[in-house]
């Protein structure tokens, strides 16, 4: 015979261990937001002082080709797990909103491992790239900057994509914690 009360605990445990990774996800996806941004920003100066003193001086911003690629590299990736992770990816609502909740939220369960399984399958084939980027040691053409730092956004981000997919599917169930006390 089994004591309910031990269930009910085990239950709430996977509840708070839930709404822990939700948070988790949050919180990355916050960090990822913020270096995304100064990213872009950076781009933004640097091609402003590039033509101010392509057209003061004569002289460009050096390496700014490969600068500008690097952080733009990190402003893309990390912005679709920081999608994922706010659930702020475009949906077409226009059949689910004619369904019954049950339905629509099933579908958009579907739909997150439909993106958790394709960011997963991408992850592993960009990091099997990156292990290659990495073994031959391959460097940008103008500042030589270790291609390695190019690809640990597109790794990092479509990893990231991955568990901030499997948080929305979790955020999606709609009972963050299916020990609580109304049961």
């Amino acid at each position: 015979m089994t004591d309910s009360g031990a269930g009910v605990e085990t239950m709430a445990g996977q509840g708070a261990r839930t709404q822990g990774m939700l948070r988790c996800a949050d919180r990355i996806g916050d960090v990822l937001v913020v270096v995304s941004t100064a990213c872009l920003a950076g781009i933004a100066l640097l091609t402003v002082l590039d033509v101010i003193l392509r057209n003061t001086v004569g002289v460009p911003v050096p390496g700014m080709i490969d600068i500008t690629q690097l952080a733009m590299m990190y402003t893309v990736f990390p912005c679709i797990a920081y999608a994922f992770s706010r659930r702020a990816h475009v949906a077409v609502t226009v059949l689910s909103d004619m369904m019954p909740a049950s339905v629509a939220r099933v579908l958009a369960m579907l739909g997150w491992l439909a993106g958790a399984v394709v960011c997963g399958v991408l992850s592993v084939a960009v990091w099997g790239q990156a292990r290659l980027i990495w073994a031959y040691g391959d460097v940008s053409q103008n500042m030589r900057i270790p291609m390695i730092f190019y690809w640990v956004p597109i790794v990092t981000g479509l990893a990231l994509s991955v568990l901030a997919a499997a948080s929305a599917i979790f955020a999606e169930t709609g009972d963050p914690d299916p020990g609580g006390a109304d049961r």
